[in-house]
């Protein structure tokens, strides 16, 4: 009785937590305690308690997430999506933020737990995606995922494969008569939009100069093909084009 006394405690570290605090408390008369020191006067009367309270924190883990996106014809910019993780059970986002398509991976320091990865990204005029979410290169069927407390360089890549919903256009030149001509023909084709105005999508096609002899090439608005008889081409254009 009458001195001081310290404690200190030994191995109080917990893998995958921190120790944020370590709190002294105790009952008794005659008991004084001041931070992890403590005295008992000559007085006491009975035996005190002493309480050492440890609060810990769970560590965050570092992952990162990147935007992959493919699909889209020359010309045509991938929208950026906003992209937020939700923890089970909770409709409030723990983490929200917008990726650049095919840029680089962003960090993110969550707690472990299971999660799920949502977005909401702008359609792209006359075509349609698929979105899956891959965790270190495996494919989640659901966009959730699982982190582990001891988790090291987990990957998330959320994909977009973009479709384009095509119609297909076949131009075919015929000539008739015993003294038709088999020279080759130019066509000028014109390619606009709804509103009128010129595409600069480039877009593929296939085919035969003279119905034997094959040919292949690209055509935006104002290229010019050349066919002989019985040639043709095809190519694949979104709904909506319209030609000339």
């Amino acid at each position: 009785p009458g001195k001081t006394y310290a404690v200190a405690e030994e191995n109080a570290e917990v893998a995958g937590y921190t120790l944020v605090s370590a709190l002294l408390s105790g009952e008794g008369s005659g008991l004084t305690v001041n931070g992890m020191d403590f005295v008992l006067a000559d007085t006491s009367t009975e035996i005190p308690v002493l309480t050492l309270t440890n609060t810990y924190a769970q560590n965050a883990v570092t992952l990162t997430i990147r935007k992959v996106s493919t699909g889209l014809e020359e010309g045509i910019a991938y929208p950026a999506p906003k992209v937020s993780i939700f923890a089970a059970d909770s409709t409030a986002p723990v983490w929200t933020g917008t990726l650049t398509p095919n840029g680089s991976a962003l960090p993110v320091k969550l707690l472990p737990g299971q999660y799920t990865v949502k977005e909401v990204i702008d359609e792209v005029k006359d075509h349609s995606f698929t979105s899956v979410l891959y965790v270190n290169g495996a494919a989640s069927a659901d966009n959730t995922f699982t982190l582990a407390a001891n988790a090291v360089n987990t990957e998330l890549r959320l994909e977009n494969v973009y479709a384009a919903e095509f119609s297909t256009l076949t131009l075919t030149k015929t000539v008739t008569g015993e003294s038709g001509d088999k020279t080759a023909f130019s066509f000028r084709i014109t390619l606009t939009d709804e509103a009128g105005k010129a595409l600069t999508q480039r877009f593929p096609y296939t085919g035969t100069l003279d119905g034997s002899s094959p040919i292949s090439g690209v055509i935006t608005s104002g290229s010019t093909v050349a066919l002989r008889d019985g040639g043709s081409i095809t190519v694949k254009l979104p709904l909506g084009v319209r030609y000339a």
